[in-house]
């Protein structure tokens, strides 16, 4: 039998505990989100975040922007909310168009305020041990790995994708807790070879039903990062029917990692809030 990991209600208790640290706090939090055009699916992520930013007690804000808006345009766009005072947050919704250069636009983002940490000096400080909070997406996955008190020690670990949001951060981490790591990427021949061999497959390729049950270790730890919409439905990486019986577990997308990773990215706020840094290793006050 397959145990199948409820999100919904993993990212409940996180957003109830966050409530109380806020009021508990006092905390005054304003996050704003940035998004460029209109694609559907970034709309209905951006909408995701608000609502769980209001239902602890955060100020959200999207900022709107078009998509026919030019590099230099958005990337001062950013940096002029990113310095706002009163705003303690900024996330930048992705993708961003294919003119735009992601990556320069992320920078923009103060490390003190990124809580998705995807700016250049906030994964730095994250591969190196220097940074307060986690990648939403590795945290969402170690909360799982907790809750279901999953070990990583010593385990053969297969990332299915080795991109800069999931992949390249996940390797770090799980290198960190003394896991053996394999990543496999676009140009990995025979995938079956190395997904057979893991005790843990985490996938996020953004490749629809890329695994099939076939390809798996009996009773393994299997989890879906993977995210397409195809036909207007959200497809993970992972065929769900085919897994179940021969994984121990699975978090599937939708409704696995994703509602606990919009968890994670307001615990992200509340931390950088709670303990405020200074850039350079300076001293932590604690409000």
């Amino acid at each position: 039998m397959t145990d199948i990991v409820n999100g919904k209600k993993i990212s409940e208790e996180i957003l109830n505990s966050l409530s109380k640290k806020i009021k508990q706090k006092r905390l005054k939090l304003f996050l704003v989100g940035v998004l460029v055009g209109d694609d559907p699916a970034s709309i209905a992520f951006i909408e995701k975040k608000e609502e769980a930013c209001r239902r602890i007690g955060i100020k959200f804000k999207t900022l709107k922007l078009p998509k026919s808006i030019s590099q230099e345009s958005l990337k001062e766009r950013v940096k002029a909310v990113s310095g706002e005072k009163d705003v303690n947050g900024v996330i930048v919704q992705l993708p961003l168009p294919p003119k735009i250069k992601t990556w320069e636009i992320l920078d923009a983002v103060p490390w003190q305020k990124d809580v998705d940490v995807l700016s250049g000096v906030s994964v730095g400080k994250f591969y190196n041990g220097g940074l307060p909070i986690t990648p939403p997406t590795v945290s969402s996955i170690k909360k799982i790995f907790d809750k279901y008190k999953i070990k990583i020690k010593g385990k053969n670990v297969v990332i299915i994708g080795s991109g800069r949001l999931i992949g390249r951060p996940l390797a770090v981490w799980l290198l960190k807790e003394d896991a053996t790591v394999t990543i496999v990427n676009r140009f990995t021949k025979n995938i079956s070879f190395f997904s057979k061999q893991a005790d843990i497959l985490i996938a996020g390729a953004g490749s629809p039903n890329l695994i099939k049950g076939n390809m798996l270790k009996r009773g393994s730890i299997v989890i879906d990062a993977g995210y397409s919409l195809v036909r207007g439905k959200i497809v993970g990486d992972i065929n769900l029917k085919s897994v179940l019986g021969k994984s121990k577990l699975i978090a599937p997308s939708p409704g696995g990692i994703g509602p606990i990773t919009v968890a994670c990215l307001l615990e992200n706020l509340v931390v950088l809030n709670s303990q405020k840094s200074k850039i350079g290793g300076g001293r932590v006050l604690k409000i």
